[in-house]
């Protein structure tokens, strides 16, 4: 397929337990363009890759992600015996293999826990300016990563239950690459709607082929899918 850009859905989410190295090496070996991941901070400033700060439905224990210190973590089986990958090693195994990361902050606050400082540094010291996409649903989160890396990619997640209200004028004022859509909320009327930003849209999750041209032909640059495998 050419011209789109295949994203694993937390790795190959399906074939291994999402989020862990295990499910980011088999998306490349599947042929994904790259890689899309949720990081939070645990309770000693690590950035760590999960994409639930309540871990009780990943693991069947009711800890959260950001009351343990990166060891307590670490100690922890997210399946198959995979561990909870830090984000310092996400890069360090897979920076160079993909074409794209895109990492999504967890977080619905006000306030920052210091999570867009910690990104931003992250991803300068392995030199993964050009290849990194930070999305989130919060633009709180947007806005102070354009301030603290405005040479950083960011993508506005979009809530499938929110309204149309001021989307565009966070698409411009954010300065956004990307609006990443939920499948079946990206409408022929949406996509038009917001094409005089001249922006890229990403779509989220899509694991049916037969949907796939559908987007083409509206110019959807890139899908996250739980298959990568399905579109090579």
């Amino acid at each position: 397929m050419m011209g789109m850009l295949i994203l694993g859905h937390r790795g190959s989410s399906k074939r291994a337990p999402e989020n862990t190295l295990r499910s980011f090496q088999y998306a490349f070996e599947e042929g994904a363009d790259g890689i899309e991941l949720d990081v939070f901070l645990s309770k000693d400033g690590h950035l760590v890759v999960t994409h639930d700060e309540n871990l009780k439905t990943l693991i069947g224990i009711n800890v959260w992600t950001r009351r343990l210190n990166l060891s307590e973590l670490k100690k922890l089986d997210f399946g198959d015996g995979e561990k909870i990958p830090t984000l310092d090693e996400v890069f360090e195994n897979f920076g160079q293999k993909f074409k794209i990361i895109n990492v999504e902050i967890k977080s619905t606050g006000i306030f920052s826990d210091g999570v867009e400082k910690k990104l931003a540094e992250c991803i300068r010291k392995f030199n993964l300016t050009d290849k990194i996409y930070v999305s989130s649903f919060n633009v709180l989160n947007l806005n102070r990563m354009k301030k603290i890396a405005p040479e950083i990619k960011r993508g506005l997640l979009i809530d499938p239950k929110c309204t149309l209200r001021g989307i565009g004028f966070w698409i411009r004022y954010l300065k956004v690459a990307t609006l990443n859509l939920e499948t079946n909320w990206a409408t022929e009327k949406r996509l038009q709607k917001w094409n005089p930003c001249k922006i890229d849209y990403w779509i989220w999750t899509l694991n049916d082929p037969q949907k796939l041209s559908w987007f083409q032909d509206r110019q959807v640059t890139g899908i996250i899918t739980d298959y990568p495998s399905r579109w090579r």
